[in-house]
């Protein structure tokens, strides 16, 4: 079969040679031909070029073709020169996440959110926490600090019955520091009524008046002022206290007294005479002298607290005595106080503990600083503080100096 094969091997070859060599010749007479034709000789270039082309692409393609052989025989034989070493370990710690990283990161961020919120509480946000603190806010005195007190108080008490039932006690002692500063803010003023003449120089003038606000409801501002006027009774000073909170009195309730008709009735009907032995009255406590409430507003009451009858009956108050305390609404609620501002000698704010937003003070101080006189002072107290070591350390210098101690 191999020999057969050989055979017919050759045998091809040879017909392969005699066509080539037929192809050849054919080539060369069609040559010779072209040669002795009528053909212009820009026919015979362009024939003669287009010879030259065609060879050299089928030159290039058996170079191309031969390369592609090449390649194909290459990447058979080809055999990869890389080996496994070892096998590959398992980590000991993984390489994502990278919880160092992130802890460290976490820890940042909750400082800087823990901070940032501490920052907002304390100068935006939250409450009051300090005498400090209020001052820095409103830019005005704080003429004192009142403690907490954790005595029960029920509807018949008050805890301004302290300044009386217990005049050593640190809530006591709180009042009194308040009357201070307004008594020398008054004198500085020249607004003092010690005696016939008063630091100034100038003759005894007017009784005083104090106003005492709040910003929002239960910051202890109707106890505060009844306090204070009790303190300046038992001074012997001729004290009235005015319950101007047309919209919700409490004072007589402080001091178990329910009259059956209160200021607002007066300022509404100013010719009905018997109504005045009704809410006016005497501190059953002290010689202090009483203007009281006797129930709730269900209409605005702003038109009375401006009218021309509680003008002539602060006017006649000033005349008949040395100091009156005027117990006002809040001021962020409601307006009446905006009205009574300009009266006054002297604002007094109290701010509860930790409780009074800053923002709504901040609003209520600018809303009392533009409504009262230019030259009235305005004087701002601490309530409700919560016990501190630092601010109870004297609780016993209060007795004993009561006792006759140095």
């Amino acid at each position: 079969i191999e020999e057969r094969a050989q055979a017919q091997i050759g045998d091809l070859r040879g017909e392969l040679s005699t066509i080539s060599g037929q192809v050849t010749d054919f080539r060369a007479d069609l040559r010779n031909e072209l040669l002795r034709s009528d053909l212009s000789s820009e026919s015979l270039a362009q024939i003669f070029e287009l010879q030259q082309e065609a060879a050299i692409a089928r030159s290039q393609y058996q170079t191309l073709l031969s390369r592609v052989r090449d390649l194909e025989a290459q990447a058979g034989l080809q055999v990869a020169d890389s080996r496994v070493v070892s096998p590959a370990l398992a980590p000991n710690n993984p390489s994502a996440p990278n919880t160092r990283l992130i802890l460290a990161l976490a820890l940042v961020a909750g400082l800087g959110l823990g901070i940032g919120l501490a920052f907002l509480n304390e100068y935006y946000v939250g409450g009051i926490t300090s005498a400090a603190q209020l001052r820095d806010l409103v830019h005005a005195p704080v003429a004192t600090t009142v403690p907490l007190s954790l005595d029960k108080i029920d509807q018949q008490t008050s805890l301004a019955d302290k300044v009386v039932s217990e005049p050593l006690s640190p809530y006591a002692e709180s009042i009194r520091r308040l009357r201070a500063s307004l008594d020398q803010g008054f004198r500085k003023r020249g607004l003092s009524k010690d005696g016939d003449l008063n630091l100034g120089g100038h003759a005894e003038r007017d009784g005083r008046i104090v106003m005492i606000t709040s910003t929002v409801p239960a910051e202890g501002k109707t106890t505060l002022a009844l306090a204070l006027a009790r303190i300046y009774a038992i001074s012997g000073k001729k004290t009235l206290l005015i319950d101007a909170d047309l919209r919700k009195p409490s004072v007589h309730r402080q001091v178990g007294l329910q009259p059956e008709f209160g200021l607002i009735d007066y300022l509404k009907d100013p010719e009905q005479h018997h109504i005045a032995s009704s809410f006016y009255t005497r501190d059953t406590d002290t010689d202090l002298s009483l203007v009281l409430g006797a129930g709730r507003s269900n209409v605005p009451t702003d038109q009375l607290i401006s009218s021309t009858t509680f003008d002539a009956m602060l006017r006649e108050a000033r005349r008949s005595f040395d100091t009156i305390i005027i117990d006002t609404s809040p001021l962020v609620p409601v307006v009446d106080a905006r009205y009574i501002a300009h009266y006054a000698d002297a604002v007094v704010m109290p701010v509860r503990y930790a409780t009074t937003s800053q923002a709504d003070l901040r609003s209520a101080v600018q809303a009392v600083t533009e409504a009262m006189n230019p030259e009235t002072d305005f004087y701002t107290v601490l309530s409700h503080q919560q016990y501190q070591q630092e601010g109870n350390r004297y609780d016993g210098y209060y007795l004993g100096y009561g006792a006759g101690q140095d």
